[in-house]
């Protein structure tokens, strides 16, 4: 499971993840422990609607998250 949690964080830092100190403070709350992305099936869903992940790859990963649980 670890392994694809660093790989969507990968995916998903060039998308959210800026400079800019505003933007980035913000950013950050998205990924905290309440925040709306800090489930990794919530950021997989998200890489798909943005086109970084195939709708295979992400029931591939689901489907592994299902036997680890």
């Amino acid at each position: 499971m670890k392994h694809f949690s660093q790989g969507v964080e990968q995916l998903i830092n060039p998308v959210f993840r800026k400079k800019d100190f505003v933007v980035e403070s913000v950013v950050n709350s998205l990924f905290e422990r309440q925040g709306p992305l800090a489930e990794l099936p919530v950021r997989i869903k998200v890489l798909v609607s943005l086109g970084a992940i195939s709708t295979d790859v992400c029931e591939d990963i689901n489907l592994f998250i299902g036997l680890k649980e």
